[in-house]
């Protein structure tokens, strides 16, 4: 994170408005596919097959999300369209 903040501190704000723009656009994207993932796992049942009692335990227990944003993943990835 320090390298990051060296660089960006060395940068003009325009430079630094683009480059998140760009990471945001990226976030969006690798949030829909998360969300396709979880969905088709949710679907297979794979993480019963891992040892754990729901999706919910395997996104704390196994991938690490708070309970908050393991509930607000699954709820996302179970609607028709994200």
């Amino acid at each position: 994170m320090e390298f990051f903040q060296n660089v960006f501190s060395r940068v003009s704000s325009q430079v630094l408005v683009s480059h998140l723009e760009f990471l945001v656009k990226k976030e969006k994207e690798i949030l829909a596919e998360i969300l396709s993932v979880l969905r088709e796992l949710d679907q297979r049942d794979v993480y019963i097959a891992m040892g754990y009692s729901s999706l919910f335990d395997f996104l704390v227990r196994h991938l690490g999300y708070t309970k908050d944003q393991a509930h607000r993943r699954i709820s996302a990835a179970r609607l028709d369209t994200f």
